[in-house]
């Protein structure tokens, strides 16, 4: 029985008598050394393009969002209705972002928030707010204010405009103060000038 030391003498023994004849073409050795620097040369363009797009992405995320420029700025005070644009009076400062204020039908809507927690919703409807007794008048606005949270006031005003035949309704919550009737004249002075600067637009 041939032990491990017998096998492998035998099998070089084996492996040099076939290979005593065999010759190597002409060039080989050059052709194998040309071959072998190509693939040297691919494999470090490739490392350089994986290198090259990981700092290109890096970049790409790390650059921040493009801030607007000088007189772009938005304005939070300014709501667009359809085709209108109302601008909130200065004193109820409205910030960015969103707030959620209960209608008097007990309805949700998303509104525009203010100083001290007030907060503005405006919306237009084709039928008068179910809140109100009467339709109010195409030339006048109705206003009501309910005074049910010890804190805050909730002023509604009602209008409509008969030249696009719907209503208009603002309603702000903001905290109570002994100016709401002036809080009143400046929020109505809003929507009459939304409303006239629409009618005054060109149209094309």
């Amino acid at each position: 029985m041939l032990t491990d030391e017998h096998l492998e003498e035998l099998l070089r023994a084996t492996f040099a008598a076939e290979s005593a004849n065999l010759t190597s073409p002409p060039g080989l050795s050059a052709t194998i050394r040309r071959r072998n620097a190509i693939a040297r040369r691919r494999l470090a363009l490739i490392t350089t393009a994986v290198a090259v797009t990981a700092v290109a992405t890096a970049v790409a995320v790390a650059r921040p969002s493009p801030q607007p420029g000088p007189g772009v700025a938005s304005d939070p005070s300014r709501i667009e209705l359809a085709e209108y644009t109302f601008t909130l009076p200065a004193s109820y400062g409205a910030q960015d972002g969103s707030c959620d204020l209960t209608l008097p039908d007990g309805t949700t809507r998303t509104g525009t928030p203010g100083a001290n927690g007030a907060c503005a919703v405006l919306f237009a409807s084709s039928l008068a707010p179910s809140w109100l007794s009467e339709s109010p008048p195409d030339d006048s606005w109705t206003t009501v204010a309910a005074y049910d949270d010890p804190k805050f006031v909730t002023i509604t005003i009602t209008g409509r405009d008969p030249d696009a035949d719907r209503y208009l309704v603002l309603v702000v919550k903001r905290p109570r103060d002994p100016e709401n009737e002036l809080w009143v004249e400046e929020l109505e002075k809003a929507l009459n000038d939304g409303v006239a600067a629409a009618h005054s637009a060109p149209t094309d």
